[in-house]
């Protein structure tokens, strides 16, 4: 081939390869279209999505009508209010499946009182707390085995009631981990634990306040608290969110706040507190 020929070779050829190269290659795959966090669909909406679960008196739902009402129902629709949004109740769900919920984007919200704690931060992230709730043990009221020493209560040979997903169970398994346990599943109303106690499947529940109130107040006598002088965990009731979303947290943060200092929370607790002393009040900024 004489320098003619290849020149002519190299003009014809190349070109061609290179098209068949642009060809065959493969296309660019398109970047998945990031998710829309919560801030953004909210404000996109001008709704905010709510997920719950019936706990009396932090939110009940009626059997018959199915009307919600409650502590953190008033307080959630208020902060619709000032943030000038409509509040939706969508999905019922259970404390063990709200984080889940959040993850899926199911909704922008679990609003029916959540407590942080370890476990729970591992899928969710929480607002600043509106009130306190406090946890104590309760006991029949003529058992007398644990009175000056709870510590007796971490025994195999002594029964806890707990709830699937309820805090009950994460106080038992961290504090009394050597008991047995009467468990009930994920979603069963706290009253079947007081009722396990009381009729001696069990022997000690682990309430916040304001569910043994509740309780007792239909069934005088039945319990007796064990732990009279100060509870054995004290817990923040906040609204639980998706870790993605630190705007929509700011929101929330910012609106529970100004129900915190206008005393709007505490209208709310006095509506619905089963007895006084049932929730710990947060403190102001200011003391008169």
């Amino acid at each position: 081939m004489n320098r003619r020929d290849f020149l002519q070779t190299v003009a014809t050829t190349v070109p061609v390869a290179a098209a068949t190269s642009w060809l065959t290659r493969p296309p660019q795959a398109t970047p998945p279209r990031k998710a829309k966090d919560a801030a953004e669909r909210v404000l996109d909406t001008r709704r905010i999505s709510c997920s719950y679960a019936p706990a009396d008196p932090f939110l009940m739902k009626d059997p018959n009508t199915g009307k919600l009402s409650g502590i953190f129902y008033d307080l959630t629709n208020r902060i619709g209010e000032l943030a000038d949004l409509d509040v939706s109740w969508d999905i019922e769900a259970t404390y063990g499946t709200f984080g889940e919920d959040l993850r899926l984007h199911k909704c922008d919200v679990y609003a029916s009182c959540v407590w942080p704690d370890a476990n729970r931060a591992k899928v969710a992230n929480f607002s600043v707390p509106a009130f306190y709730s406090g946890m104590n043990l309760y006991v029949r009221s003529n058992d007398r085995r644990f009175d000056g020493d709870i510590d007796k209560i971490n025994n195999p040979a002594y029964r806890v009631a707990t709830i699937d997903g309820e805090m009950s169970t994460f106080v038992q398994q961290s504090d009394f981990p050597k008991a047995s346990t009467l468990s009930v599943p994920d979603g069963t109303d706290i009253s079947v634990a007081c009722e396990n106690v009381a009729s001696g499947k069990a022997d000690v529940a682990i309430l916040d306040k304001s569910y043994a109130a509740l309780y007792l107040r239909k069934n005088p006598g039945k319990l007796r608290l064990l732990t009279d002088t100060r509870p054995i965990r004290i817990f923040e009731n906040t609204w639980a969110i998706a870790y993605e979303s630190q705007r929509f947290k700011t929101m929330l943060d910012v609106a529970i706040k100004t129900l915190l200092y206008s005393g709007y929370v505490d209208k709310i607790l006095a509506k619905y507190e089963p007895v006084p002393g049932s929730f710990y009040r947060a403190s102001m900024p200011i003391e008169h």
